[in-house]
């Protein structure tokens, strides 16, 4: 509609002139007289804004900038909260790497103890002897050795997944520097985050130059005060590379600031001490998996978020993510524009999965082959004892035999020889597996020095046998795995 706006009046203006060149000359004249022209005032829809009050008019509510769903694209404002809530209402900066929760710890811990193929055979066994009368032992004989065995690995499994949740707290409890609008630098905790804050982000050395979110670089500064335009960030956690990558600070258009001598648009890069003060708007995708592409614009705005100059494109050249570290550069100023479960890191990691061993599986299938001999020899002695109640005449001190009930016979060997079958193996491995842990934890082969200084941690216990089982190892080039 803005582009044929000009073409409209410019086409009723012909239409004028044609109609005006075939009408009568008016008497007295010898040339047709040509009435000047009326422009015609367009539909509010095509009319174009002309200035910033008709912008703010045509302008949506705050609510619907935000609105993460609106043609998938994104609004956010430095130094406004008001205009940002809609998005920081949906999502929060604190991230979860545990398995279980307090609701799902039990029907989810059951249901990976019930994969096993021996839990369902002694969980079968064990409601036949608790409700029947066809067991010649007790009724919890099989019920209690299996409850004790679904413990044990109930607990190692909560072990394990409180160590997740406590490592969890700790990067959530982390500390990040935000710009206040009044130039303070306020340390706030990694889940307090925000989209439309600015973090300060500084190489400390000691393991803490990690970015709290993904941000939109605006600006850095070097060791000796001066700003920067650039920094550089390593992305091993992301993509394994130890090469450092080069990020650059977004460039604006300013109206204020001097003409170019070539003539091209008044373009120039924000510094530090400006940005407490700065009013910025930033337009970008909505949240999505690419680690590697990202388009948005920025542009200087007032406080009712509308831009007062041109907008500037910016791209993954521009952003820092969450799980790269800040090097060679004393420290950078960055617009957070996703959190949480938002992060493109976090989209591009899955659930943790229940994983199991080679050990596992072959335990299983051992113990499908043991119960394939057990189910044999039940029905070997329930095929002899229908012949010696069928055929026999029995004997008389046992009294006549009833050839109708000799079907129960297969249930209750079932139940007799289901020793066949070792429960106690699995405890066995879980007090295995939970003793490998300590071992990796405490190994002094294993334990990495400055500046992280942490021993190795074991998150999960489930695949300690396969490293036994590793006996090659590809490389590229690059040295990642």
């Amino acid at each position: 509609a803005r582009t044929g706006w000009p073409c409209l009046p410019w086409y009723l203006h012909r239409q004028g002139v044609a109609q005006a060149s075939t009408a009568s000359p008016m008497p007295g004249v010898g040339t047709p007289q040509i009435a000047p022209f009326q422009p015609v005032a367009p539909a509010p829809s095509l009319r174009p804004p002309a200035d910033d009050q008709n912008v703010a008019q045509a302008s949506p509510a705050p609510s619907a900038l935000q609105s993460p769903a609106a043609a998938g694209f994104r609004a956010a404002f430095t130094h406004n909260s008001r205009f940002n809530a809609g998005i920081n209402s949906l999502v929060s900066n604190r991230t979860s790497t545990a398995k279980y929760s307090t609701w799902s710890f039990v029907p989810k811990n059951l249901f990976e103890q019930f994969r096993r193929l021996a839990n369902i055979y002694f969980l079968v066994v064990g409601m036949i002897q608790a409700t029947t009368n066809l067991s010649p032992t007790g009724r919890w004989n099989t019920l209690g050795p299996l409850i004790f065995v679904i413990g044990v690995n109930a607990l190692r499994e909560l072990f394990e997944d409180l160590k997740r949740h406590n490592s969890d707290r700790k990067d959530n409890a982390r500390t990040a520097k935000v710009l206040r609008a009044g130039g303070d630098l306020e340390d706030v905790p990694w889940a307090r985050v925000q989209v439309g804050d600015i973090v300060c982000v500084m190489d400390d050395k000691e393991g803490e130059s990690e970015f709290p979110a993904d941000c939109v670089l605006l600006a850095a500064r070097l060791a000796d005060g001066s700003d920067a335009h650039d920094c550089y960030v390593e992305t091993a956690n992301l993509d394994g590379e130890s090469s450092l990558k080069q990020k650059y600070a977004v460039s604006v258009h300013d109206p204020t600031a001097p003409a170019r001598a070539d003539g091209a648009a008044n373009m120039r890069v924000l510094g530090v001490s400006e940005l407490a003060s700065l009013l910025l708007r930033l337009e970008y995708e909505a949240p999505s998996n690419k680690l590697y592409s990202l388009s948005g614009r920025v542009s200087l705005c007032d406080e009712a978020g509308v831009p007062r100059a041109p907008e500037s494109p910016f791209s993954m050249a521009n952003v820092l993510l969450r799980g790269t570290k800040l090097r060679n550069t004393h420290a950078v100023y960055g617009a957070v524009i996703y959190t949480g479960q938002d992060l493109r890191s976090v989209r591009n990691s899955v659930a943790t999965p229940s994983k199991r061993s080679n050990v596992e599986k072959r335990i299983d299938r051992s113990v499908l082959l043991i119960f394939v001999c057990l189910l044999v020899i039940c029905v070997v002695s329930w095929v002899l004892a229908y012949m010696e109640a069928t055929l026999s005449d029995g004997h008389w001190y046992l009294g006549e035999a009833d050839a109708s009930q000799s079907w129960t016979l297969l249930v209750s060997y079932l139940i007799l020889f289901n020793n066949l079958v070792p429960i106690s193996l699995y405890v066995t491995v879980e007090v295995i597996k939970f003793t490998m842990s300590r071992y990796v934890e405490e190994d002094r082969y294993m334990y990495a020095g400055p500046p992280t200084d942490r021993p190795a941690t074991s998150r999960t216990s489930n695949l300690h046998e396969d490293l036994g089982q590793v006996k090659y190892v590809f490389t590229d080039k690059t040295g990642t795995l």
